[in-house]
């Protein structure tokens, strides 16, 4: 640094300086944390929320890195205790991945090879770089160890012949550590598996891409045609201002891989309108092959075609107007009777009770999901419904007129003329509630909304007959509407004789 007054030159544009970082970030929140919690398991072996961090990794981090300690079983499937081999990759002197590559090849008695390979992952790349080019092609790590043997024996100007030398005695350090020769397995596992479980992906050579576990795509271009499905992605470069390319791998089968399962993927299919299903071989959280198989008529179908048909509208699928109906019935009897637990039924889960055994949402047609609601009551329920908010109340002229379960309550609109000689107005919900009655001219007009129907006889209607038996003079309008016969007619005209 500068030890006195002077002169400062700025040899970067504006631009870059705004966008320097005034402190830079703590290299422990920046790499894989794994190397980090294997010591710090192999010093404490509890939790490593309650170790003293001087900077603690990212939770997100620390649970990235258990989870691959886990899969390499090198931590106990719960608890925070190390396995043998746990303790065994903590020994090495290379990170955990490269260590569980070489324990893995010493036990296939092919520890030399898994030492080599695990030193040129350690060095990325032996071979003299060619600048100008654009990135260069992904390296096959075991064509790599191929060459990599033969320049040993010999002149190689094409190698770095540092990188080689490094190469070599990381690849003899690691030999001598490792425990004593095993005969080689006539099923020998792929080594570099061992430290890598969680970076195999799927090759998709139509886009020129490797497609890790969770969906992540990376750049892949090789010089040489790959010819494998799947590979091991060992290193990358980019990411930042340029894709993220794959710059080491090492190939892979399908049958390298240990504990991959079949399962049927069930899901929906917008142009078809339909449920789909693809049975999928999936290794941890990645698809390795899937193919299309009839969709099963199960549960999981209904809830896709349920869901469907709820972002799709539900009048399409069902007489709304009669499910509202049945909704309001329902939702005032639990207003208005608190003490009464009724069963709640949401529209999914009766569209879902309709969508069994289907697959397409023109088979659910015009599904009755308010008799699939009154199903789901139990008797007790239906008998509250039936008796304590009605579909209709019967009123003195005989007839009976729909309920309207609006949320201010029950509106019952009637004709003021089929009330005659009812003195109180009707209630519901065990009495404790009284009907909204809109009291109806002869054209159905309102004319009058009250919930006391003794004041509006003894006060109102004087008034209202006043104005209205001048208009309608065929309907009857008696001055005394406690005693008058109710009726829905029209008085009638006498007849004359001829």
């Amino acid at each position: 640094g500068r030890l006195g007054p002077g002169v400062c030159y700025r040899l970067h544009t504006r631009e870059e300086e705004r966008g320097v970082v005034d402190f830079e970030e703590p290299e422990i929140l920046r790499t894989d944390a794994t190397p980090a919690l294997l010591d710090v398991l192999l010093w404490s072996g509890r939790d490593p929320a309650l170790f003293p961090w001087f900077e603690a990794p990212g939770s997100a981090a620390l649970s990235a890195a258990s989870a691959l300690l886990r899969r390499m079983g090198a931590l106990a499937e719960t608890g925070w205790a190390l396995t043998e081999k746990g303790r065994a990759i903590a020994r090495m002197p290379v990170s955990p991945r490269l260590a569980a590559t070489v324990l893995s090849a010493a036990e296939q008695g092919r520890g030399t090879e898994g030492a080599l390979l695990a030193a040129l992952v350690e060095e990325r790349d032996v071979k003299r770089r060619t600048f100008g080019t654009g990135p260069e092609p992904a390296v096959n790590v075991e064509d790599r160890a191929v060459e990599v043997r033969e320049a040993g024996k010999g002149s190689a100007p094409e190698f770095d012949r540092g990188a080689l030398l490094r190469v070599f005695r990381l690849r003899d350090r690691l030999s001598r550590q490792l425990p004593g020769t095993r005969a080689a397995r006539a099923e020998a596992r792929p080594v570099l598996l061992a430290g890598f479980p969680d970076r195999v992906a799927r090759v998709d050579a139509s886009r020129g891409e490797a497609v890790l576990e969770g969906g992540r795509r990376l750049a892949f271009r090789t010089e040489h045609e790959a010819g494998a499905p799947l590979i091991l992605v060992l290193d990358t470069a980019g990411g930042e201002t340029s894709p993220e390319r794959v710059t080491l791998f090492a190939p892979l089968a399908i049958a390298d891989l240990p504990l991959t399962r079949e399962e049927v993927a069930v899901f929906w299919d917008s142009e078809s309108l339909s449920v789909r299903a693809e049975k999928r071989l999936v290794f941890g959280a990645l698809t390795l092959d899937e193919r299309p198989v009839p969709a099963p008529a199960n549960e999981a179908a209904a809830e896709l075609l349920a869901k469907a048909a709820l972002e799709r509208g539900l009048r399409d699928f069902t007489n709304l107007a009669e499910l509202e109906r049945l909704e309001a019935r329902l939702a005032f009897l639990a207003r208005a009777l608190p003490e009464v637990s009724f069963t709640e039924v949401s529209r999914e889960t009766l569209l879902r009770e309709a969508a069994r055994g289907k697959r397409r949402l023109d088979e659910l047609g015009k599904s009755r999901l308010d008799e699939l609601l009154l199903e789901s009551l139990n008797w007790e329920e239906r008998r509250l419904l039936s008796a304590e908010a009605p579909e209709a109340i019967a009123v003195p002229s005989g007839r009976s007129h729909a309920v309207d379960y609006t949320p201010d309550g029950p509106v019952l609109a009637v004709k003021l003329q089929e009330l005659f000689g009812l003195a109180e107005t009707p209630r519901l919900a065990r009495g404790r509630v009284p009907v909204i009655l809109h009291l109806l001219s002869p054209a159905r007009r309102p004319v009058q909304v009250t919930r006391d129907l003794r004041s509006f006889w003894s006060t109102t209607y004087h008034e209202v007959r006043k104005e209205l038996r001048g208009r309608y003079p065929k309907h009857p309008w008696p001055e005394d509407p406690w005693n008058a016969p109710p009726t829905h007619r029209a008085t009638r005209r006498p007849t004359t004789g001829g």
